[in-house]
């Protein structure tokens, strides 16, 4: 008797939820969600290493009066990583001297995975991306580099991504 009071209970349980809303699902960072698919004020880029392979993900993120930036990256050396942001359409064209704005570290664990969510606090998206575009760039903390105008950071960066508006 249980039996079939339930089945008709578990029936309109199923059928409400099989309903579900019309309207999208908000698919963050995590679920590999582009720009395109969140929000008009977020962009993402792959960020490859120099040979080319994909590292991870970058996301910038307009919030009132600031910029939210958040890395997800695997593969790289464990330890603490730099970040920097560069005005440049071109990985290979950073100039490592003149860096836009030096982010905080990124914390690398043993098995190669980190993320980094911080602000350029006072700075709206659309401000950071005028220009050319907007690159950002993590180097080992080891590496110089500052050495002076022969130094190549193309060479010496782990991973890059590049946004343009």
């Amino acid at each position: 008797m249980r039996t079939r009071t339930l089945i008709p209970a578990m029936t309109l349980l199923l059928s409400v939820a099989a309903c579900g809303s019309d309207e999208p699902e908000d698919e963050g960072p995590g679920t590999g969600a582009t720009a395109e698919t969140t929000a008009p004020d977020q962009r993402s880029t792959e960020l490859v290493d120099p040979e080319g392979s994909s590292l991870g993900t970058a996301w910038l993120r307009d919030a009132d009066d600031r910029t939210e930036i958040e890395l997800d990256v695997s593969g790289l050396p464990e330890g603490l990583q730099d970040v920097s942001l560069f005005e440049t359409a071109d990985c290979e064209s950073v100039n490592p001297e003149a860096p836009v704005i030096a982010l905080p570290a990124l914390s690398v664990l043993e098995d190669g995975t980190g993320a980094l969510t911080t602000d350029v606090e006072d700075t709206a998206l659309a401000d950071l991306l005028e220009g050319e575009g907007l690159a950002v760039v993590i180097t080992d903390a080891t590496v110089d580099t500052e050495a002076g105008a022969g130094s190549d950071l193309p060479d010496s960066y782990l991973a890059c991504g590049v946004f343009s508006e």
